[in-house]
C-alpha cells in the first residue's frame, strides 16, 4: 500500500511539474480549447470518458457568492465555491459503459493555480447520480483510471493519481456522506476534506526497502 501511495504521489507531482514547464496547470490545460470559459459549463466539451475503465469526469466552476451570502452559507451544506476555489473536477465511474448508470465518486477542488485544495462528496440530486450503496461506490474507486489524450494526457493522469493517492480518505468521505445524506436530504455537499498534495505526501507512510 505504501508503494502504491508513493507511486501516485510521484505521478501527481510529475504531471504538475511537466505542465508547469509548459506554462500550464491542470486548470489551464483543461480549459485550453475554450475561448471564454463560463460558470457551470462542463469542460472539456463533451466531458471525458475512458471506455476501457468506465472513468468519467468534467470540470466546472460556480459563480462566486456575494460577500454577505458567503458569510451566511454553511460550506458543509452547499456546493458553492470556497473563497480560494477556482473550480472542481467531478469524478465518476460508469461500470456498464457510457450509456449505463453513472456513479459519482468525488469532487476535486483546485485553486486558480491548479493546486488541490479540497475533496468533497455530493448528494445524488446534485449530479443526477444513480443509486448505489456506499460500499458499492467505494468498490468503484479502483476503476477510476483515465488513459486518454483528451483534453490533456497529464491532466488525466493527475486526476487518476489524486484519486488513487486519496483512496482511503475518499472512501471515508463516501461513507460519511451517505450517512449524512440520509439524515438531511437537502444537503448538496455531504462530506469534505480540506487538503493539499504537500500535506498528504508529508503524512504518507514510506515504503520499506
Amino acid at each position: 500500500m505504501a508503494v502504491d501511495l508513493l507511486r501516485y504521489a510521484q505521478e501527481a507531482a510529475y504531471c504538475e511539474r511537466i505542465l508547469a514547464k509548459s506554462g500550464l496547470t491542470v486548470v489551464t490545460a483543461t480549459l485550453a480549447q475554450s475561448a471564454t470559459p463560463t460558470h457551470w459549463t462542463h469542460y472539456p466539451e463533451g466531458d471525458v470518458y475512458d471506455f476501457e475503465s468506465g472513468a468519467h469526469w468534467y470540470y466546472h466552476s460556480h459563480a462566486p457568492l456575494e460577500a454577505a451570502q458567503r458569510e451566511a452559507s454553511d460550506a458543509a451544506q452547499s456546493e458553492e465555491p470556497e473563497p480560494s476555489e477556482h473550480g472542481h473536477f467531478h469524478c465518476f465511474v460508469r461500470p456498464d459503459g457510457k450509456g449505463g448508470p453513472v456513479h459519482h465518486l468525488i469532487a476535486v477542488s483546485v485553486d486558480s493555480m491548479g493546486r488541490l485544495t479540497r475533496l468533497f462528496t455530493v448528494a445524488r440530486h446534485v449530479v443526477d447520480d444513480a443509486d448505489i450503496s456506499a460500499e458499492g461506490r467505494v468498490a468503484l474507486l479502483e476503476r477510476f483510471d483515465v488513459q486518454l489524450d483528451y483534453p490533456n494526457y497529464l491532466v488525466n493522469r493527475w486526476l487518476t493519481a489524486v484519486v488513487g493517492l486519496y483512496q482511503d480518505e475518499i472512501a471515508a468521505l463516501i461513507r460519511e456522506g451517505a450517512e449524512r445524506a440520509v439524515r438531511d436530504p437537502k444537503l448538496d455537499v455531504t462530506a469534505q476534506l480540506e487538503t493539499t498534495l504537500a500535506q498528504k505526501v508529508s503524512r504518507a507512510p514510506r515504503a520499506e526497502c
